[in-house]
């Protein structure tokens, strides 16, 4: 088992401190985990961490954030798009994946993705 493999297990609280703390020490703005449902050949949104504050962002961006967040959190991706995030993580047996904005968005399947990472980074 992957260090990062273990989060999974955490309790819910337990996660989100977790998650909290890695987006803190890394300086990033977003973190998420995404679950493999293996009878759907799914993956959907366990849990994930958006920090506002390292954005800077004006209280109507950051309305805004959390709007795009809370549909990206709805949406399920085919471990088959493996070309895509987080698909892309998942079939290549990652345990996580770092990317810049542009990578990020060349990999991005919906364009709700797209504009919560646009609006997240800007």
């Amino acid at each position: 088992m992957h260090s990062m493999d273990g989060v999974f297990a955490l309790p819910e609280a337990a996660r989100a401190d977790c998650l909290r703390s890695l987006v803190q020490s890394c300086g990033c703005t977003y973190v998420s985990l995404w679950q493999y449902d293996s009878n759907l050949s799914n993956l959907f949104f366990l849990d994930g961490f958006y920090d506002a504050t390292n954005n800077q962002q004006s209280s109507s961006l950051g309305s805004v954030a959390e709007r795009l967040l809370h549909q990206y959190r709805a949406l399920t991706f085919d471990v088959n798009d493996h070309e895509y995030v987080p698909g892309v993580v998942f079939r290549n047996q990652l345990p996580y994946i770092e990317l810049q904005l542009l990578d990020l968005l060349r990999l991005t399947s919906t364009e709700i993705q797209t504009k919560f990472f646009q609006v997240i980074t800007f």
